[in-house]
Parts: C-alpha cells; structure tokens; sequence
C-alpha cells in the first residue's frame, strides 16, 4: 500500500493559521504522517521539527523541504506552505492520481475573495510547478532533491521554476491537477500577490 505523509513548512508569522485552519484540515486526512516544520510547536496529530532559519531567505524553504525529506519515510509527500488548507475531497482526489505515472503532481489551488473561489495559476501557464504547494514521489527527490536544484536568485517562485525545469530534464513527469480537483486553498487573509 502507498503511503503518503504530508508535511507543514511552518514560518514564524502565521501560527493561528497552522492551529486553526491548516492542521484541522490535514488532520482531516488519513496521512500515514504529517509533520509540521520549521517555527511551531508540538501538539497532537502530527511530529514538529524545529529547523530555524539558516539564510534568512526563502532557501529556508528549500532546507525545510528537504529536511522534511529526510524525516519522512513515506513513498509520495504533500507539501504545504503555511498559508494552505487542504479541501474536503483532497485525499480521495489524491488517492484517483495515484495509479497515473506522473513524479511531481501540481494541485489546483485557489483562493477565496467575496466569496466567489478564484483559481491561482500554481506555474500551469509557465511550465513550473510551485513547491510550497505540491505533491512528490520520493523517487523524484531521490533523482533530484530541492537543495540540488539550480538556484539562480532569492524570489521563491525563481528557483520553482528552475527547479521544475532541472527536474523535467532528468526525466521528472509532471501533471497538473485541472481547476476544482486536488484542491489547496490559499488562506492568508491579507496578502494578494497573486491577483
């Protein structure tokens, strides 16, 4: 049986998000593991692994990936920014993909504004795969792990696409989950960089 284990890349802002929105949410799932990373604290339900910021950038985000890697033994990994919850459906959505050949799977993500859901792009115009909201076989870190990934500036969405990039090149199949299916909310209330 595949296991799945998804992991929380936690930053020192938004812990009311991770207590009130995002662990509810994953908690709701049958993970194998869920591990919460980075600035946080113990609790029920899940492993905290605290892992403080080594460059002050947002490379920190691809140590946490990393390390979380390494912690984790399960054979595909959600990861989740500290900002995401998780949809009702998202396990059984998951759970339809896992027979298709793919090693990097791009969940629909989407935010809500006005109460009417807004699709994000998650990189499907660009190519890319965002890795701060995605789903990976641990055989594609094994072929290319996220620190070993060409990194060419500090903006986050650089080094996804570079990453996604460097990946595909070594043989990484990518899919993208279609708008509404395999879904990730963004929930930080304030920040609107993507609209």
């Amino acid at each position: 049986m595949t296991q799945i284990a998804c992991v929380i890349l936690a930053g020192p802002n938004r812990q009311t998000l991770i207590t009130e929105q995002v662990l509810p949410s994953v908690l709701a799932h049958p993970f194998a593991e869920v591990v919460v990373i980075g600035n946080y604290r113990d609790g029920p339900g899940y492993r905290y692994l605290h892992v403080p910021p080594v460059t002050g950038t947002t490379v920190d985000g691809l140590i946490k990936r990393d390390t979380a890697a390494v912690a984790t033994s399960a054979d595909i990994i959600v990861y989740l920014c500290d900002d995401h919850r998780l949809d009702p459906a998202f396990w059984v959505d998951l759970e339809s993909y896992l027979p298709e050949p793919w090693d990097l799977l791009a969940p629909s993500r989407y935010c809500i504004r006005e109460g009417l859901r807004v699709p994000l792009n998650m990189g499907r115009k660009e190519g890319y795969v965002g890795g701060h909201g995605i789903v990976v076989r641990r055989s594609a870190l094994r072929l290319l792990p996220w620190m070993a990934g060409l990194h060419q500036g500090d903006a986050a969405r650089i080094w996804d696409v570079t990453y996604s990039v460097d990946a595909q090149k070594r043989g990484a199949r990518v899919i993208f989950a279609p708008d509404g299916v395999l879904g990730i909310e963004d929930i930080e209330p304030l920040a609107r960089p993507w609209l």
